[in-house]
């Protein structure tokens, strides 16, 4: 038994999704092969089976695609990370004295000193 406070990857999700999707389709086409054989293709229960079926093939299908091209949670705080870095790096693209006072933007001002605050944090820049 798994703990419950383990996350099953997105990949594995992914895979997961797919491999029902094709077990769907395998169990629609053979219903339908033996619905059609034995005459019942056009009775209520097998057109419902068959809707049903078809339903879930499509759902697991959309949700294998999704996850699959969707990146992971970790991709994602990567990305969003390397995003952040890059913006601290390149700058807001306007000084301080453009901001109105008390406008709270201390995103990336720095001072004629060398010291540059970022958030509530004051770092130090080497020269």
């Amino acid at each position: 038994m798994t703990p419950k406070n383990k996350k099953v990857s997105t990949k594995f999700r992914a895979n997961l999704y797919a491999f029902t999707c094709i077990a769907c389709i395998l169990w629609f086409a053979q219903s339908y092969a033996d619905f059609r054989k034995a005459g019942t293709l056009t009775s209520a229960p097998s057109i419902f089976l068959l809707v049903c079926i078809g339903i879930v093939v499509a759902y697991t299908g959309v949700e294998a695609i999704i996850l699959w091209v969707r990146p992971s949670e970790k991709e994602r705080k990567e990305m969003q990370d390397d995003r952040d870095e890059s913006d601290s790096r390149a700058g807001d693209g306007h000084s301080s004295q453009d901001e109105p006072a008390g406008s709270g933007n201390t995103a990336n001002r720095s001072s004629q000193t060398g010291v540059a605050v970022k958030g509530s944090v004051t770092v130090k820049e080497a020269r």
